[in-house]
């Protein structure tokens, strides 16, 4: 949503401090919901130290539900005002970690003014009154020194609109800017943490491909605020900035109801994340989960191991030093920093004995949810069971949710053993989407790079296509499957050897040659299209040279901040017509680096 924005131009201040700045995705901790990653941001610690685990929790001290919100029917189910208590007062005040230290605490011990408006995570040293008559607002919440909370806590007066007249309409960002502009105008804090929720209100409610009217707002709100600075110029001359995201949206259109199938546990289940608390061994209700609607990963502890659980299929995983070390199937947990991730979230001692993550495009029923009703029939029959997919399935199947779309491509992955591209220490994570060390200095391509860079090229069956970086053989593999003819070039003999073999166990006819890579081929040339699964300084002129008429050339360009060029040879010259953003080692030779990093 953001790129696409960016892209049309419809945000022209995020374009702004996109172009002026670095732009590179990022990875929210787990469970990904809003009070977990707030509070992951302000502390710079996973659930582990900060102890917020969901939207919805059990406290076991106080043996009762913690609500901060999950829907106005959750709200009301647990209680209005416990759970206004719970998100204004107790999530700062009791809940969250003392091990944790937020920003705010930090930046004022060290005698600096830090400022925070609408962020649910606030703790800070400084009391401050409520502003507004609530009847369950009767104390002082302790946070930054200049502190602005929905107008019920305000620690300078703004003459700021009251912020809950019309959420739909944006006035909670509308409140935020009014704030932000009060204080940019005053040069009134050293720090400034500028949260704008209504994008997140408008995705749940719109979806998060809809809401364009909504992030139209939070351009106008960062606006606002380069404005009250003086101008683009002056705003980056007075301020570093960092813009980003608590955590990400994706569509939703089916709904699971995690207590039905763990009528035995205390479920607490909110949007794509569920916690089952149980007695006793976790693992016969993880195990009811398997095949489950809607659940994706499973997570539970067994003695100083942590599990991961899907479809049947495990992933054992523990800490060892600075890593993990792991046995089972690797693809089960195939998520980004996912070892990290879903180890922090079971370390909460806030958190249930077991963790679900949803599939795509489910979310789990919340507290104010009612199961959806029964139609009766006579002598109902059960659907089998579905069987069990098996990892390249799997890894086929989270490509098609990463927004791979091209069903020639990913039925070419689906055929291709990847396990035989890799060496034998690192099969265990074969079908993990990720890319893995081969020796010097080279890596097999991750899956879902090697899945876009063929739907760049645009295959159709006929081509004749240069493979640049040859390396494992892995991409030559896939594009074998795409192509009449692949040639692979790699500039380690060593390497090369390994990828001959290993192309000739999988079945394919591959030649690969020995040479520097960023100057191709010519001899053989010209091609249909060239796949560098390395980064270069920029696109090769020579083997810009060796495309075909129409040909096309997918190369990684930079070195530190990298992107994905996709050059056409036109009548009239060499064309960049598309780019995203990348993560490649450097292609080493005559017309790339000098030499790896």
């Amino acid at each position: 949503m953001f790129e696409s924005a960016v892209e049309g131009r419809s945000t022209p201040n995020l374009a702004f401090l996109l172009e002026a700045g670095r732009y590179r995705r990022a990875v929210s901790t787990f469970p990904s919901l809003t009070p977990v990653c707030l509070s992951t941001l302000a502390t710079g610690a996973h659930p582990d130290v900060h102890e917020i685990p969901h939207l919805v929790w059990y406290h076991r001290g106080e043996r009762r539900l913690v609500e901060y919100g999950s829907s106005f029917g959750a709200v009301r189910a647990a209680g209005t005002r416990r759970s206004l208590l719970n998100t204004v007062y107790e999530m700062n005040e009791r809940h969250l970690g003392k091990r944790a230290v937020t920003v705010y605490e930090a930046l004022e011990d060290a005698g600096l003014t830090a400022a925070a408006i609408n962020i649910t995570c606030y703790r800070g040293r400084t009391p401050h009154r409520p502003t507004v008559p609530v009847p369950v607002l009767t104390r002082p919440a302790y946070g930054p020194k200049r502190f602005f909370f929905y107008s019920l806590f305000e620690s300078d007066v703004t003459g700021a609109r009251l912020a809950v007249r019309n959420r739909p309409g944006g006035t909670i960002d509308a409140y935020a800017t009014a704030v932000g502009r009060w204080l940019v105008t005053r040069d009134g804090f050293d720090f400034l943490v500028f949260y704008l929720s209504d994008y997140d209100y408008a995705s749940h409610a719109q979806g998060p491909d809809a809401a364009h009217d909504a992030l139209a707002r939070c351009d106008a709100a960062v606006g606002a605020l380069v404005a009250a600075a003086g101008g683009e110029q002056d705003f980056l001359d007075r301020y570093a900035v960092v813009l980003c995201a608590d955590h990400g949206q994706t569509p939703v259109r089916d709904v699971a109801h995690l207590r039905d199938r763990l009528p035995d546990a205390l479920v607490t289940a909110s949007n794509r994340a569920g916690m089952a608390y149980v007695d006793g061994d976790a693992r016969p209700h993880a195990v009811r989960l398997d095949g489950a609607p809607g659940v994706d990963v499973v997570l539970f502890r067994e003695a100083d191991e942590a599990v991961a659980r899907r479809d049947g299929e495990e992933l054992r995983f523990s800490r060892t030093g600075d890593g993990f070390a792991t046995s089972g199937d690797a693809s089960v947990l195939d998520h980004p920093n996912a070892l990290e991730r879903a180890w922090a979230a079971l370390a909460n001692p806030n958190a249930g004995e077991i963790l679900v993550s949803a599939e795509p495009g489910w979310e789990f029923a919340d507290l104010g949810r009612r199961p959806r009703p029964l139609r009766r029939r006579a002598a109902p029959l059960r659907p089998a069971p579905r069987p069990p997919m098996t990892p390249r399935e799997r890894l086929v199947e989270r490509l098609r949710r990463n927004g791979v779309v091209d069903e020639r491509v990913l039925a070419a992955i689906g055929r291709v053993p990847r396990e035989l591209f890799v060496p034998a220490a690192q099969r265990g994570r074969a079908y993990a989407d990720e890319a893995l060390p081969i020796g010097h200095g080279a890596t097999v391509s991750q899956p879902t790079m090697v899945a876009r860079m063929c739907e760049e090229l645009a295959l159709t069956g006929g081509e004749r296509v240069l493979d640049v970086g040859t390396g494992s053989g892995y991409a030559a593999a896939v594009l074998a499957e795409l192509a009449r003819e692949v040639v692979g070039i790699e500039r380690v003999p060593q390497l090369a050897e390994r990828a001959r073999a290993a192309l000739a166990a999988a079945g394919y006819r591959v030649d690969v040659v020995v040479g520097d890579g960023s100057l191709g081929l010519p001899e053989r040339a010209p091609f249909d299209a060239i796949c560098v699964a390395a980064a270069a300084p920029a696109p090769p002129p020579a083997l810009i040279a060796q495309l075909a008429p129409g040909g096309r050339l997918a190369v990684p360009v930079g070195r530190r901040a990298q992107r994905l060029e996709i050059v056409v040879n036109r009548p009239e010259g060499a064309e960049i017509v598309h780019s995203i953003a990348c993560r490649f080692v450097p292609l080493v030779g005559a017309e790339g680096f000098d030499r790896p990093r």
